[in-house]
Formats: C-alpha cells, structure tokens, sequence
C-alpha cells in the first residue's frame, strides 16, 4: 500500500526555487535545494581528486539539461568531468533519432566508455586516450552525428 507515499506532483509544484518549503516532516522543513545534486554539490566539488563521468540523453524525460549543468559545475570547480549525452532514452537502451536508419539499438557500449574512463582516472592505465580527448561528447541531433567540444 502506497497511500501515505508523499505526492511528487504536488512536492514540485511547489519548487517555484532553491529555497521554496516543499515538504514539512516532523516539523522540519525540506527545501527545494535539499533534493538530488543540489544538496550534494558542495560535497562533490570540495574534493578535487574525483572525476566524474556524467551520461546524458536527448530523450530522457528533461534529465539533459541536468546533465550538463552537473558537468558545468564540476568543471567550473576544478574536478576532472567527462560528459557524453546521446539520442537514446534513459539508461541509453534505445537510439530514439527521429532520423535513426536502423533497428534503433544503441551504437555506443556505454559500458566499455565508463571502464575505459575508469580505467584512466584510477588506474593511469595508458591507451586510453580519455586524457587527450574533448571533455564533452554530444550526438548532434539531424546530422546524425558525434561532436567533441
């Protein structure tokens, strides 16, 4: 039974900013800034020896301006960020282009990505060349296409 669950439509109806009351628990008052990244963000950039890898999707749900508002400010603060975003859905299960010619599966091993970055930041593995590659890599939506800025 999920009937005392809190209603998220209602909650973020309420987030109008940052500082927006959205739920009282207890007494205690959640502000807007006090869900996802928001309230970590300090965390995250206060420790200059992470990198972050950050996956976005043109089709998932509004998530891609998240995307690259976290590796915005993870670069502004000094942290090593890597931001790929591709045409897919979330969890990049499938290729949702519009101007896709095939059977719409992905074309990009996410997984093998996420190692191969891995494998630089933690292990200086060489061959990798994530170090001599753009930090963000975006599929450029009608030219059907990868673009590194």
């Amino acid at each position: 039974d999920h009937s005392e669950n809190w209603d998220m439509t209602a909650l973020f109806d309420k987030a109008t900013g940052k500082d927006a009351v959205v739920l009282s628990l207890d007494g205690n008052d959640m502000r807007a800034r006090d869900f996802g990244v928001s309230a970590v963000i300090d965390r995250i950039t206060a420790n200059k020896t992470l990198a972050v890898y950050t996956v976005g999707a043109w089709y998932d749900a509004g998530a891609v301006g998240g995307a690259f508002k976290f590796h915005e400010k993870l670069s502004a603060a000094g942290l090593q960020s890597k931001l790929t975003v591709g045409p897919w859905t979330h969890g990049c299960r499938k290729n949702c282009s519009p101007n896709a010619l095939d059977d719409h599966a992905p074309k990009f091993d996410l997984y093998a990505e996420l190692v191969r970055f891995f494998d630089w930041h933690l292990k200086r593995r060489p061959g990798t060349r994530i170090d001599t590659e753009p930090p963000v890599h975006v599929w450029a939506l009608g030219s059907e296409r990868w673009v590194g800025t």
